[in-house]
């Protein structure tokens, strides 16, 4: 029989793992170690890498393995919260790091005692059912839907977005036409939990209840401070200087400061008189579940005003750098996201970055959703160490390199080891349902 090997996240400790939080692995059987590995300039941090194809899991999780697993996790089902299938280990090659069953239990829980019961038995039943070394790791964490730009007249893609007069931010994904027999609406998608954090009934198509202000008063409130502090800095770090040296010699270091003063001021001004609402709130699916396909709904609509419509073009970072392919400026269709590809997202909150699709969909219970979870599309880090999307980046478009668009971010793990994606398709057919209309990305 293969070596069967398991992990726990203990996070007490010191020492962190690829997503940045504090935590170390205890182990027991055999576990990685960087310092047996013959990789150079290895990681010092557990990487987390897509399933692959090639895996015999890919073909035995779905159904069978999955609900085996799912009964066992039961036993406990107050504890556990999210189910993935991942390639976890030190090594920057996927191929290199053991396919992995994770299971994310509430921060708090108790490792041990039955959960090793558990666990040993997912352990030889996932072996038994594969034929092949699988790795089972406990992580104690939180899932969140990642609700959290500038002073830009027209929005654009990753946009930041949230109720005036809410805590609460999130991502505007982009914008989509809705066309019924009377009416033609200009809209911009990102998630209900952004728009109504406060409860999970959905909101009604053409309700325009509450105004929702772009960038979000939590963004703007944040960048206002930064700006203040950095004049603040800036002039008392001239006055320093000048009081060391008599002002002798400080010409040049001087108007350095009073330039990067005067562009600060600039910018205040345009915050202060900024005028931040961009629309009303339009329509929102509440926290619900696809009744054709199964996975999470979570999308909101915002009506723009007609001098805020938004635009879908891509902005310079995702075409220069790669992300995008040559010639593509802005996003103008949909298209499925297959497993296994890759994908890019731009967010407010990590702006834009690359991921793949996972082979295998996870079972979540997100905030607000079935009690029981749902499956959902997984999107692991294209670089390893760096989050796909963080809390803020909710409702953020997840594109295929050719510009179209596949989905959008509804949640993840709370330290963005990995991020969850609802496929577009169920997101258009859902408004179409809702508004008796059709729905389309914006043309202008």
């Amino acid at each position: 029989m293969p070596v069967l090997r398991q992990r726990a996240l203990n996070l007490s400790d010191s020492s962190t793992d690829s997503s940045g939080s504090g935590g170390s692995f205890t182990t027991s059987g055999l576990s990685p170690s960087p310092m047996d590995h013959e990789d150079t300039g290895f990681p010092l941090v557990i990487l987390t890498h897509n399933i692959g194809k090639d895996h015999s899991i890919v073909e035995c999780w779905e159904p069978s393995l999955r609900t085996i697993v799912i009964e066992h996790l039961n036993l406990r089902s107050n504890e556990w919260i999210a189910l993935d299938v991942l390639r976890r280990g030190w090594s920057r090659e996927p191929v290199k790091c053991e396919p992995t069953i994770v299971i994310t239990l509430k921060r708090g829980t108790e490792v041990g005692g039955v959960w090793d019961a558990i666990v040993q038995n997912i352990r030889e039943i996932s072996v038994a059912k594969c034929g092949s070394t699988i790795e089972v790791e406990i992580l104690l964490g939180e899932l969140s839907r990642l609700g959290q730009s500038s002073w830009e007249e027209i929005p654009t893609i990753g946009s930041s977005i949230g109720l005036a007069g809410s805590l609460n931010s999130g991502t505007v994904g982009g914008f989509l036409d809705l066309r019924t027999s009377s009416q033609t609406v200009r809209v911009g998608l990102t998630c209900h939990h952004v728009l109504c954090a406060e409860h999970s009934e959905a909101i009604p198509m053409g309700s325009e209840l509450s105004i929702v202000n772009q960038p979000s008063d939590t963004y703007h409130a944040d960048q206002v401070k930064q700006l203040e502090e950095s004049l603040e800095e800036t002039l008392l770090d001239m006055q320093r200087t000048n009081g060391r040296t008599g002002g002798y010699g400080n010409d040049a270091y001087n108007k350095i400061c009073s330039n990067h003063m005067a562009t600060v001021k600039t910018l205040l001004e345009l915050a202060t008189d900024f005028r931040r609402q961009v629309g009303t709130t339009f329509a929102t699916s509440g926290l619900t579940v696809s009744a054709s396909r199964g996975c999470s709904l979570d999308w909101g609509l915002v009506k723009l005003e007609p001098s805020r419509y938004g635009t879908n073009e891509l902005p310079h970072e995702p075409t220069s750098n790669g992300m995008i392919m040559s010639g593509i400026t802005r996003v103008d269709s949909i298209a499925p996201i297959q497993v296994g590809s890759s994908v890019i997202k731009g967010g407010y909150k990590t702006g834009w970055t690359r991921g793949i699709c996972n082979e295998i969909k996870s079972h979540c219970k997100l905030p607000g959703g079935p009690e029981d979870g749902t499956p959902e599309y997984c999107i692991v880090s294209g670089k390893p160490g760096i989050p796909f999307s963080l809390g803020g980046d909710s409702g953020a478009w997840v594109l295929r390199p050719n510009g179209k668009l596949g989905g959008m971010v509804i949640g993840g793990v709370l330290d963005g080891r990995w991020s969850y994606m609802t496929p577009i398709e169920a997101v258009i057919e859902d408004i179409e349902n809702v508004m008796g209309g059709t729905c389309n990305v914006a043309e202008g």
